[in-house]
């Protein structure tokens, strides 16, 4: 059926792709599936936060766990104002 569409299946990431690439990897990929309303929210929170986050973690994808992710967490929700006055909140 994709050869019908001219589409190509997504293709599994490499093993040492930084996790960072793949956030802009899905954005590229989810922004012909959205409208641009819903792209453009998704594309500023992760330029504005979990881009410059990961850029400087430079973690690959196969590294990424429940700790990593809940560290990013933690770390927005004291620290993640683009002001640097405070955290974000849980919304």
């Amino acid at each position: 059926m994709l050869d019908m569409l001219g589409e190509k299946p997504e293709q599994a990431a490499p093993p040492d792709m930084l996790f960072s690439d793949a956030v802009r990897r899905w954005l590229e990929d989810v922004r012909h599936r959205v409208d641009e309303v819903t792209y453009q929210g998704h594309e500023v929170q992760a330029r504005a936060h979990i881009l410059p986050y990961f850029d400087d973690l430079q973690i690959r994808l196969c590294d990424v766990d429940g700790e990593t992710l809940q560290t990013y967490i933690n770390v927005k929700a004291k620290f993640g104002r683009s002001d640097g006055h405070g955290g974000l909140s849980a919304v």
